[in-house]
């Protein structure tokens, strides 16, 4: 028997809790959600990036639960990389399972939490666990990089310990892509005071806008008054900064929408707050360095990286300790500039020849995978002047893309 229940979406549920944690204003932008990974609720197609998490979920889900149909399905999807994350994850949630003194046969997933209101019928939010187990035990996988996901972990304990189901929840989060995990263990008097906190900021009749790490996956960022006011106030210690140059009028309008602003708004970041933050970051470090930190920050020592010289006596060593040479595999990674310099160097070859060359010989072993093709943007010549012209005419007189030579 598969234990499965249906996955649904709420406007209160936990994946947002992480957010809301740090700006109770966070909305998520659903289209290109790889932070708060994508359930596949989202009114629109999910990102590349969220696909290939809801893929790799689902083929995790099914290797646990032992549905082989299921994950054959699934792994038909994913890369070998993918793949190998998926079982990772798979292995590493089975020696969690066996180390809270548990087995196989008690893993349920995808299994619905839900808080319930006051008259035990109404839901004040629900959500769906990746994996539960013993009634007291819950873990979440994640494919993308390490974030603080405590607060969504509070998002599906609350529920739990709400419902009398146990006292406590011991939590974890299962990082495929790092090869580690995190755990919490939440009590009830954490639960409610984290909980039931966001739950307060988040419904408040004003939810006080906050920067914060979400910001670059919140669908209202291009006119947040928080981000934009920030903007203002760094760029007006700038006196060439024209006048006309000004944010304030994206308290009203989004500047994702607007082409004027948005023109505005990163002529503003490229031609001075990217320069200036550079210029700020350097000389901060380098007064710390010679020993006088600026006031209120404290230098923290870090450790030097550690560069490995020579690839092929590094592969060696390696194996003499005894690790496979799968998993070396697995942990090597090469950029295919890097090769293609030395296919160019070595053989003496003009450099589009070199990397026409090197991706005939990897596809031939299946050593390539292509990305997704991306954009940039160029400023043009006369960008002053061109913004300049386009803030004195009326919005609907700005001239249409397909109209530009």
């Amino acid at each position: 028997m598969i234990r499965y229940q249906p996955d649904k979406h709420h406007p209160l549920g936990p994946s947002s809790w992480p957010a809301w944690a740090q700006c109770a204003a966070y909305e998520p932008d659903r289209d290109d959600d790889d932070v708060a990974e994508d359930d596949g609720s989202a009114d629109t197609y999910p990102s590349e990036a969220a696909l290939r998490g809801i893929l790799q979920h689902a083929a995790y889900a099914a290797l646990l639960v032992q549905d082989k149909p299921a994950a054959d399905a699934a792994a038909q999807e994913l890369t070998e990389h993918e793949l190998e994350e998926v079982h990772w994850a798979v292995r590493h949630t089975l020696t969690l399972v066996e180390e809270t003194g548990f087995s196989r046969d008690d893993i349920r997933v995808e299994r619905r939490v839900t808080l319930f209101g006051e008259d035990g019928i109404e839901p004040v939010y629900f959500g769906t666990l990746d994996v539960c187990w013993g009634g007291r035990c819950i873990a979440d996988a994640k494919f993308g990089e390490v974030r603080d996901y405590f607060a969504q972990l509070v998002g599906y304990a609350l529920p739990l310990i709400e419902a009398g189901k146990t006292e406590s929840v011991d939590a974890f989060v299962v990082y495929a892509r790092h090869r580690r995990s995190r755990r919490y263990h939440i009590d009830a008097e954490t639960a409610r005071r984290v909980g039931y906190g966001i739950l307060r900021k988040r419904t408040a009749a004003y939810s006080h806008p906050t920067p914060c790490e979400y910001c670059g996956w919140c669908r209202l960022a291009a006119s947040c008054p928080a981000i934009n006011a920030t903007v203002e106030a760094v760029a007006r210690l700038r006196p060439e900064v024209p006048e006309w140059l000004t944010l304030a009028s994206a308290r009203n309008h989004d500047i994702a929408s607007d082409p004027l602003l948005a023109g505005k708004a990163r002529y503003l970041w490229k031609a001075f707050l990217e320069k200036w933050g550079a210029g700020v970051e350097f000389a901060t470090r380098t007064m710390a360095l010679k020993g006088t930190p600026p006031v209120g920050f404290s230098v923290v020592k870090r450790a030097g990286t550690k560069k490995v010289v020579n690839a092929s006596a590094a592969i060696q060593a390696c194996e003499q300790l005894g690790v496979p040479r799968e998993a070396l595999d697995e942990a090597i990674s090469v950029s295919f500039g890097g090769l293609a310099m030395a296919v160019q160097r070595s053989l003496g070859w003009p450099k589009s020849d070199a990397e026409n060359a090197l991706v005939v010989a990897l596809r031939k072993v299946g050593a390539v995978q292509f990305q997704p093709e991306t954009i940039m943007l160029r400023a043009k010549k006369g960008i002053k002047e061109e913004l300049a012209a386009a803030s004195a005419l009326p919005v609907q007189q700005l001239p249409r893309q397909d109209e530009e030579a």
